[in-house]
């Protein structure tokens, strides 16, 4: 199926290269950005397209002569725990992206998994693709799996460009906590999707060069019964950490509840798949201390004019106060506004503005890109539950040179 996908794409990709204007799809003239997402992140999805949409009211919807919109483009299936994003929608979402000659950029997925399938068809389509939450390394990087990254680049041209860590920079903060809670052995679950996999991997690596043993190693199913046998394996593996990489869902809230029943006395390490609402409203009760990665920094009105106005301007518009996620997200379409302003409305005009930034300053600080499209600067932050919320316990930024 992609492959026929690919090869519509490359014809139309040819017969419009050349039109002076942009067109929507019934011939009206704008420019149009696609935002993409499963809504399983619910309030956090929902957070991120207000801050992209904050940051578009602030030029009066107008750029290069154009009216600019956001869409929502949804690739969600399913209710609660259970949601997750779908192969197919994701890549109508991506056609209809590439077949549309107002889109100018594309944001999003969510999931990584679902990047893997509509990277290589925005590629085609010489679409900008912007990433505000994929942390699968091997979208960019070689040395993951075969044939990656480069199956997802078929035209040769690096279109997609992440503003986030990714999955190695988090595993490093894992490994810290586990040093320093002076953990010798670890059991590594995963919940079998492309982020999971990654983030259990990275953190598996690490854990072998620092002569951490891991004592259990498993992909959980989406059963509860194959979260608590996998609970029970642990237990009976004396481990004194547990680290799961991957989203909320039944089989790790059953790893959890088993844990907790059985009084298990080590320490539990999640991601940022897990710092959500819904994890905490499923597990409350049996999540205390519990560590969790996340993807950005503490935003203060101390950190500079551009984060002052940005908190005043984001709490005006939706009476809240904007997280690290917010922030990204505004960052993004601030950097989409700037290389349109600097190069152009043009696809490749605008990918070759992100390939030769420099320097561009946002609300988390310079932003710039390597030659593999990801951000220089790694922004990450380690909370512990406490009384069922995230409790900070600190920001780590370092700069990649």
């Amino acid at each position: 199926m992609l492959f026929i996908f690919a090869v519509t794409l490359t014809v139309y990709v040819q017969q419009t290269k050349s039109q002076s204007a942009p067109l929507g799809l019934f011939g009206e003239k704008k420019l149009s950005i696609i935002y993409s997402s499963d809504t399983t992140l619910s309030l956090v999805e929902s957070s991120q397209i207000d801050s992209m949409r904050l940051a578009v009211k602030e030029i009066d919807y107008e750029i290069a002569g154009y009216p600019i919109e956001i869409r929502e483009m949804n690739n969600g299936v399913g209710l609660g725990s259970k949601r997750t994003w779908s192969a197919d929608l994701e890549t109508r979402n991506a056609y209809r992206a590439a077949n549309d000659p107002s889109v100018i950029a594309y944001v999003g997925p969510g999931a990584s998994g679902a990047a893997q399938i509509s990277m290589p068809l925005l590629n085609y389509a010489g679409i900008p693709q912007i990433s505000l939450s994929n942390t699968y390394p091997g979208l960019t990087r070689p040395g993951y799996a075969q044939g990656e990254p480069e199956k997802f680049y078929p035209t040769g041209v690096r279109h997609y460009f992440r503003m986030t860590a990714n999955d190695a920079d988090q595993s490093r903060v894992v490994l810290d906590v586990l040093k320093e809670e002076g953990q010798g052995t670890v059991s590594i679950l995963d919940d079998g999707s492309t982020y999971g996999r990654g983030l259990a991997r990275e953190v598996g690596k690490l854990a072998a060069d620092e002569a951490i043993l891991i004592t259990h190693s498993a992909t959980l199913s989406t059963s509860t019964e194959s979260g608590v046998s996998e609970a029970q394996a642990i237990l009976t593996a004396s481990t004194s950490a547990v680290f799961y990489g991957g989203s909320n869902g039944d089989a790790f809230l059953a790893v959890l509840q088993t844990l907790h029943d059985a009084g298990y006395a080590g320490i539990i390490i999640g991601a940022d798949g897990l710092t959500y609402t819904n994890f905490l409203n499923d597990s409350k009760g049996f999540n205390e201390n519990v560590y969790v990665t996340g993807l950005g920094k503490t935003l203060t009105e101390n950190d500079g004019e551009m984060t002052k106005n940005f908190i005043v301007s984001f709490e005006s518009e939706y009476h809240r106060k904007p997280t690290a996620t917010d922030a990204t997200a505004y960052d993004a379409m601030k950097l989409l506004l700037y290389a349109i302003e600097k190069n152009g409305i043009e696809r490749d005009a605008i990918i070759e503005a992100f390939n030769t930034l420099e320097d561009f300053r946002g609300v988390l600080g310079t932003i710039d890109f390597d030659e593999y499209g990801d951000a220089t600067r790694k922004s990450l932050q380690l909370f512990q539950i406490k009384n069922n919320a995230y409790t900070l316990v600190r920001d780590i930024e370092y700069q990649e040179k």
